[in-house]
């Protein structure tokens, strides 16, 4: 029962995303709508939108990234992927810049 209410949340979210009219870019911020309505129900179960980063340092450059893997970057692919239309890649990029963007301090927060 206690996942009742959010997966009605989530599925009002996918089908008011589906309504819409698509524009250029459209398709983009479609997915990261449900990313951030699928974020804001795990986290509220206690979940992490951390992912592990399976990458290759280099000494003079950044590290090459192989891929990434976690249970809310699972259940997204999962959901975004088998239910929805998305490709994996898609996914991945959308989950990544949401949990960034959750974690980064905001130059509002750093100031005292």
């Amino acid at each position: 029962m206690d996942l009742a209410w959010p997966c009605l949340a989530l599925e009002s979210a996918i089908n008011a995303e589906k309504n819409k009219q698509t524009n250029t870019g459209e398709r983009r911020k479609r997915l990261r709508t449900l990313v951030e309505a699928l974020a804001d129900w795990w986290q509220s179960t206690g979940g992490s939108l951390a992912s592990t980063v399976d990458a290759n340092r280099r000494d003079d450059g950044p590290a090459v990234v192989h891929g990434r893997h976690g249970s809310f970057l699972k259940l997204a692919v999962a959901l975004f992927c088998k239910v929805d239309v998305f490709k994996e890649s898609e996914v991945v990029s959308a989950v990544t810049n949401v949990h960034e963007k959750r974690v980064t301090p905001t130059s509002s927060n750093t100031r005292n």
